[in-house]
């Protein structure tokens, strides 16, 4: 179990920050479905492809963004006839300068197994001169090794335009809806296309030889994935991806079922990000 549970969690990881594109405003969340004006009632609804256009056109000029992420995974996993059931909850939120490179970032990752509920907390500071990590009310600063790991996570992720074009690549599949003061780009994948698709949104972590080793195993039987785009400003203001899949490796078969829902804010908004002089003093 653990050994698919950790792999599977990177994964998860890497699709939460993979999704973190792009938005203006916070206050502009994919939640309201209330037109504000007869105007939009009667404007023709963009095509996908015109949308996503607009949004790498926005996405070019993103310079520093922020993004909260929460990933749920139900994951069964049997061994002769025994099944073990496992949830996982991975909370992210993140603020991004893309140069220089710095970010903040709080991570919560709760796991429910056998009636017992674990729950760890991480807060790290990446910068390119220095990586600072709170793990048990304790700050430490991440050996140079280490560090530069941290820093090419963040980098491998690639741009925001990066993430428009992984909606691009689903063009033909999506259906855009009005939401009022936002659009929705719905893709519902299945059969050749899924697992694609589904390894361009877990690439993010590309050094993870055994994530992309499992992907090439997993039966992924349906991939929903949905873009929120700003009217107005063309922004990506949330994403949410929903997969099932399935595995059979070494005598152990394996289910899991992945929910990740995403919002952006803070858009050009942060001009750089510093370490605490305290979290500095602190660190081991």
């Amino acid at each position: 179990m653990k050994k698919f549970s950790v792999v599977l969690l990177g994964a998860a990881v890497a699709v939460s920050l993979a999704a973190c594109g792009n938005s203006q405003e916070a206050a502009k969340t994919p939640a309201s479905n209330t037109a504000p004006a007869t105007e939009a009632a009667t404007t023709a609804v963009p095509t996908a492809d015109e949308l996503l256009t607009k949004a790498s056109e926005a996405a070019a000029k993103v310079k520093s963004y922020a993004a909260d992420a929460v990933i749920k995974q139900d994951i069964t996993v049997s061994v002769d006839g025994k099944e073990q059931k496992m949830q996982n909850e991975n909370s992210t939120t993140m603020e991004v300068v893309q140069e220089p490179m710095s970010a903040h970032m709080n991570i919560s990752t709760k796991v429910v197994q056998g009636g017992q509920n674990q729950e760890q907390k991480q807060e790290l500071y990446i910068t390119n001169d220095a990586v600072y990590l709170n793990a048990n009310d304790t700050w430490q600063k991440a050996p140079e090794s280490a560090k530069q790991q941290f820093v090419d996570l963040i980098k491998q992720q690639g741009t925001i335009k990066d993430t428009i074009e992984r909606m691009k690549s689903m063009a033909s599949d999506t259906k855009v809806t009005d939401e009022g003061d936002h659009y929705n780009l719905v893709a519902t994948l299945t059969g050749d296309k899924v697992k694609e698709q589904a390894q361009k949104f877990l690439s993010g972590d590309a050094a993870n030889a055994q994530m992309a080793e499992m992907m090439k195993q997993m039966n992924i039987h349906d991939m929903d994935v949905t873009y929120m785009i700003d009217k107005e400003t063309s922004n990506l203001t949330g994403a949410a991806v929903k997969m099932t899949m399935d595995m059979d490796q070494q005598g152990q078969k394996m289910n899991l079922v992945m929910d990740m829902d995403s919002k952006y804010s803070k858009y050009n908004e942060l001009d750089k990000i510093e370490v605490p002089a305290d979290v500095v003093k602190s660190a081991k």
